[in-house]
């Protein structure tokens, strides 16, 4: 804290907080018996059993719904982001960072939490990646994720109040919307059998949900300054079994030319057309997936705040295709 500032209440703020990892992380915390407000803009439901949930009506690019929010909080999660539309992802993710951090240093916070991507790395190169790893993030919407981070770690430079960058993999779990879950996509086709990888040692780069709040939930603890990786990484083949005993079906995996792949993804818009509906599309981009070699290293956040991932793939897999199951997106045994 600020020498001379006055003393910040226990209340915290999320923003994001009606978001995948931002549900779990709010679930988390009114479990913890924590006096929770959530920055929405008022376009999504609150959960049933957030009853006890204060709602600040805001967004990211307006400086002064986020001073109203941030009034009266001594911590911040700062979860929200721009994922879709270009044209505001300099406003939301950079801007509006900005604009929140303002606001935190004004009220003042006694910490903030950042979730970040791996996304921001920009890492293609075989080998293993951690913190001190250069990046080069490489579309629009990495780079302003990559601005926020840098402009963020810099302000806590200069107020001297912590700022925790968290950069996950790629995240999974209960409670994501059917319609942008690329892991049920995945889980589905390990199901139906359609399961092909082009590399043996092709790396999966996920962490599941439950453990991403707990890397939250430590970080906000320790009030540590800087990056971590929050990480499960394994090899392919580990996960695809792994999803396999979560569903009860074997998961035979069969291993095709790299060459092949590519070629089949190039010939795919044509070959569609003469699929069923329900084949699994194969894309350049799925082909570099499932051809990966990067590995992302978590022991930075191990050594650091003591996170580990409790959960771990495996448990988080059964827990997800169980969820799958009972909400109706998966077929099988509930």
């Amino acid at each position: 804290m600020v020498a001379g500032m006055p003393m910040s209440s226990d209340r915290i703020l999320v923003t994001g907080g009606t978001g995948f990892i931002g549900r779990h992380l709010i679930d988390q915390l009114i479990a913890e018996g924590a006096s929770v407000r959530v920055l929405t803009r008022g376009s999504r439901p609150m959960a049933e059993n957030w009853g006890s949930v204060e709602v600040a009506v805001g967004e990211l690019r307006n400086a002064s719904s986020l001073r109203s929010a941030v009034q009266g909080c001594g911590f911040v999660y700062h979860l929200a982001g721009e994922l879709r539309d270009p044209a505001q992802f300099q406003a939301v993710n950079m801007e509006g960072t900005q604009h929140l951090l303002t606001a935190c240093q004004a009220s003042p916070v006694l910490g903030v939490v950042i979730l970040s991507s791996v996304g921001v790395m920009g890492v293609r190169k075989p080998g293993v990646a951690n913190e001190a790893t250069a990046c080069h993030p490489g579309n629009a919407y990495e780079k302003s994720k990559y601005a926020a981070e840098q402009l963020a770690l810099a302000w806590s430079g200069r107020t001297d109040i912590p700022v925790t960058v968290l950069r996950p993999t790629i995240v999974f779990g209960e409670g994501t919307r059917a319609y942008d879950d690329s892991m049920l996509s995945w889980v589905k086709a390990i199901q139906s059998g359609h399961v092909v990888i082009f590399d043996e040692k092709a790396t999966a780069n996920y962490v599941y949900v439950g453990d991403v709040v707990a890397a939250c939930r430590r970080a906000a603890d320790a009030r540590a300054k800087g990056v971590f990786i929050v990480s499960d990484s394994c090899l392919l083949t580990e996960f695809v079994a792994a999803a396999g005993d979560a569903l009860g079906t074997p998961a035979p995996v069969r291993v095709v030319p790299l060459s092949i792949g590519y070629a089949v993804a190039f010939c795919m818009p044509a070959l569609g057309r003469l699929l069923p509906s329900n084949f699994p599309r194969l894309t350049v981009a799925r082909v570099r997936a499932l051809s990966n070699r990067t590995r992302y290293c978590s022991a930075q956040i191990g050594n650091v705040l003591n996170w580990y991932p409790a959960f771990g793939y495996r448990r988080g897999l059964q827990r997800t295709v169980s969820w799958y199951r009972q909400s109706g997106l998966l077929g099988g045994e509930s």
